[in-house]
């Protein structure tokens, strides 16, 4: 079930992309804030999406949101609350099956729905596929060049992840009709 209605809006009557905080970053990479809670609610709060990196614990069976170690333990009732705003990275395994099995909060005595959360596992691919069927683009594809751009003008259900990476114009990607750009510069595109 998709919780967000914008996800079924077609690309054509949409006119702006989807601006996803990295982390919650919001002017340039920041380690002591990303996946904070406080600085995802503050990048909610400025209208943005934010990508979090999300551990589950199967021992203590909890969440924790940090990017190469469990940093900021939150509860499913956090992740609920959030769920139109979050992309969620599952940073592990058992994060991922965890999350593909959206009853077991209930089974848990959690009075929380996480039907539709946006969730993804990737490592270097390419491209994967979230679970709201959005394509999340490695950095640097399909968009390494303004050549490939005018060669792969449909863009409409893929997510640009981290267009700094490859010394994009910025005005060239406020036009540009992708789903989503996630980067840690999203107030560059407001």
């Amino acid at each position: 079930m998709v919780v967000d209605s914008l996800i079924n809006i077609p690309s054509n009557q949409r006119t702006l992309a989807r601006i996803i905080a990295h982390r919650g970053n919001i002017g340039g990479s920041n380690p002591e804030v990303e996946n904070n809670p406080e600085q995802i609610d503050k990048c909610i709060a400025e209208g943005y999406d934010v990508e979090i990196d999300l551990r589950y614990d199967d021992l203590t069976k909890t969440l924790w949101l940090g990017h190469d170690s469990p940093d900021y333990k939150v509860t499913w009732y956090w992740l609920a609350q959030r769920i139109r705003y979050l992309w969620v990275h599952c940073k592990t395994y058992n994060t991922l099956c965890e999350l593909s099995d959206q009853t077991l909060p209930k089974e848990r005595g959690y009075d929380v729905d996480t039907g539709g959360c946006n969730y993804f596992w990737h490592q270097e691919d390419h491209y994967t596929i979230t679970s709201n069927n959005i394509i999340w683009a490695y950095p640097g594809k399909p968009y390494s060049d303004i050549k490939m751009l005018q060669q792969t003008p449909n863009l409409s259900n893929t997510v640009i992840v981290m267009p700094e990476w490859n010394k994009l114009d910025w005005g060239s990607l406020q036009v540009l009709r992708c789903y989503g750009i996630c980067t840690d510069y999203p107030e560059k595109l407001k």
